[in-house]
């Protein structure tokens, strides 16, 4: 199951990856580093203990929302995609921290 969540968080940061091709410059490299980072961190949450690992991830998937809300503000993402971004993200983390708490 950690290993799926990772999978799902690293292809969110590969849509921040195409964000940032139209996004400013100063954005752009905000995107790319904070996506490698979180791609990366996802990865290393797969591989602890359920507990830490599925609170991690919530952590993250709750970090890359808050990267897709800027990115709605700047206009780079269409509001109906924020908002499915946000029910979606509501289930992830909802369903990591139950996980977490429970493991």
């Amino acid at each position: 199951m950690q290993i799926y969540g990772a999978l799902i968080a690293s292809f969110v940061c590969g849509m921040h990856w195409a964000a940032a091709l139209f996004a400013p410059q100063t954005l752009a490299v905000r995107l790319f580093v904070l996506s490698n980072v979180a791609a990366l961190l996802a990865w290393l949450a797969a591989l602890l203990a359920p507990q830490p690992g599925f609170l991690i991830l919530a952590a993250i998937f709750v970090a890359l929302l808050g990267v897709d809300q800027h990115l709605r503000v700047r206009g780079l993402w269409p509001d109906w995609f924020w908002k499915l971004r946000v029910a979606i993200s509501a289930v992830v983390v909802s369903a990591c921290v139950w996980i977490g708490l429970t493991a």
